[in-house]
């Protein structure tokens, strides 16, 4: 017990140590914290700073840096900013939320934080916060704030190209001139960074284009420019909508849609009760995006449109992104359909207990009863979204000629060339016009949906890999041949594998196919392309190697035949006596 009969709310040792894992989910999470503060302030022009520190000619870590041209902070605002829970923006109507952001974002990545502050350039204001002086009991408090320059080094590094990336010429364009430096702001650092998510800059770089999907309505409704390593940060719509995005195109699917969510869960409460407890209003927007991109390459969804990036639907809080997810709020997991459609659910700050906000502003968990009422209003729409996008790519797919392998043969073949030549076949011309007429005869038996028996022939020519489909109720579950050079894997429909493993919701409906990932799958009908990609990747390399060793031993074949036959009748018995497949 202690003597005075009191012991201190927080152990300051423990207690930073602590708030060192807040739980921000990577660098750029915490890096947020400053860029809100800035909004906050006013600023209209955010610059952040990922600046490379070297032991020698190795990057070994980075200080990072926000610059902002906001209004400043009083000596008192900026001593009680620096302090947990000190800031003063608790009244829910702003973004900042519990006043622990300044503080808890520096130490998350470092152990030093200093902070300037000026509201007019001949006087600048600072403070610090120091993460073993706090442990060794140096520092107890934060300081009254001195008054002192940012140091003319660092004002040197900022006004020049950081590093070599962003590319000089890019940097030359956007970053700042000693004559620009604001005449009013507040510059954070943070140094002896321990914790970052990146070693080297030009992923903590290029990971910062989220900023423009997190901050849109912020740049667009505000005039906020953000910069990061001296580039512009471009807005991305997650809906598509947005002209001045970086991407737009989609159309809208519907009306806004508008209810009320309780402050308080009102179950149980008595019906007189429950009348008096405020509701406020969240608007929901969705919109499907444009036909032809349904049907583009998986390299222009995913590397250019990053369609995969913003599945789900996106909440604004304050005019910020907070999270992007369907399974937090309607409880289904996100598919590959998803990429196709976008939504956003704009909250006010007034919900943050109903919808689970936390400290660091990054996700959501609404309480059951919220989570009961958004999913009334938005599941129904996000299954008829999927509905049409599903029809929509079948349809664009199946017109779309044909002449193209599937995504897991392109897969297979990108993996061939890191193997040594499997087997060999003559390359005389007699040969050759063999293999070129048992390729046009087979490709007149195998035509994809779309697809003439030339352009069959086509694809067939061009693959290194070909799967397809035969019926056999009596044979093995696959089977493995030589087209040439092509290495064929017959899956057969008819074992119980195909129903159980390979697509045990052929034939249902829509509905029930909801958990197959458009990503892996290729759309289109399942005597061609409507594959699970890893179990025909297993297969596909299982008929290589079978082939491989067939053709360097003349027991290969016999031994493969019997393996294949008796693993396929254990199978068999394996599969239709379990109830749990």
């Amino acid at each position: 017990m202690s003597t005075s009969g009191k012991v201190p709310l927080f152990i300051p040792k423990t207690s930073i140590l602590s708030q060192r894992s807040s739980g921000y989910v990577n660098t750029h999470s915490a890096v947020n914290e400053f860029i809100d503060n800035s909004i906050e302030a006013g600023a209209k022009r955010v610059y952040v700073y990922y600046l490379p520190r070297r032991q020698g000619n190795r990057v070994q870590t980075h200080d990072i840096v926000v610059l902002d041209d906001g209004h400043g902070m009083t000596p008192e605002q900026l001593q009680q900013a620096l302090a947990f829970g000190g800031g003063d923006r608790f009244e829910r109507k702003s973004i900042g939320r519990f006043g622990y952001g300044l503080p808890n974002g520096g130490i998350s990545q470092g152990r030093h934080l200093d902070v300037y502050t000026w509201q007019s350039p001949d006087e600048v204001f600072c403070a610090t916060l120091d993460v073993d002086d706090v442990v060794s009991g140096k520092q107890t408090g934060i300081d009254d704030p001195a008054v002192c320059d940012v140091p003319r080094e660092l004002v040197r590094e900022l006004t020049r190209p950081i590093g070599n990336f962003p590319p000089t010429d890019e940097q030359s364009m956007n970053r700042m001139l000693k004559e620009d430096w604001p005449e009013h702001g507040t510059l954070v650092h943070v140094t002896a960074c321990d914790r970052l998510t990146h070693k080297m800059t030009k992923p903590l770089v290029e990971h910062s284009r989220y900023l423009g999907r997190v901050y849109r309505h912020k740049i667009w409704e505000s005039g906020v420019r953000i910069y990061v390593n001296n580039r512009l940060i471009e807005t991305e719509d997650p809906l598509f909508l947005n002209n001045s995005a970086r991407h737009s195109g989609a159309v809208p699917w519907g009306e806004e849609i508008r209810f009320p969510i309780p402050v308080i869960d009102v179950h149980g409460l008595l019906a007189e009760e429950a009348a008096k407890v405020p509701k406020a209003e969240v608007v929901a927007r969705f919109s499907i995006l444009p036909e032809e991109w349904m049907g583009s390459s998986r390299k222009i969804n995913r590397n250019e449109l990053r369609l995969n990036d913003r599945r789900g639907i996106s909440v604004v809080r304050a005019g910020r992104e907070m999270d992007i997810t369907l399974k937090k709020l309607i409880g289904i997991t996100e598919l590959g359909l998803d990429d196709y459609w976008g939504a956003e659910l704009i909250i006010p700050t007034v919900l943050d207990e109903a919808m689970g906000t936390n400290t660091i502003k990054e996700g959501v968990r609404p309480q059951e009863y919220a989570k009961e009422i958004i999913i009334d209003y938005l599941a129904p729409v996000v299954t008829t979204l999927r509905a049409k996008i599903f029809e929509t790519r079948k349809r664009v797919r199946s017109a779309r000629k044909g002449g193209e392998p599937t995504l897991t043969e392109k897969l297979a073949a990108d993996a061939e060339k890191f193997l040594g030549a499997g087997f060999e076949v003559p390359q005389n011309p007699e040969f050759q016009m063999q293999v070129e007429i048992a390729m046009r005869e087979y490709a007149k038996g195998h035509c994809r949906d779309g697809e003439t028996p030339d352009d069959a022939y086509e694809r067939i020519k061009k693959s290194a890999y070909l799967l397809e489909y035969e019926h056999a109720p009596e044979g093995p579950f696959y089977r493995a041949d030589l087209l040439g050079t092509r290495v064929v894997t017959i899956v057969n429909s008819a074992h119980p594998f195909y129903d159980k493993l390979w697509d045990p919701e052929l034939n249902s409906k829509l509905e029930p196919r909801e958990n197959v990932s458009s990503d892996d799958v290729e759309v289109a009908s399942a005597t061609s392309t409507d594959t699970p990609t890893a179990l025909a990747l297993l297969l596909m390399s299982l008929a290589r190697a079978e082939l491989t060793l067939r053709h360097r031993s003349e027991d290969g074949e016999e031994f493969f035949r019997s393996l294949r036959n008796e693993w396929s009748n254990v199978l068999r018995k394996f599969l239709m006596n379990s109830s749990a497949v």
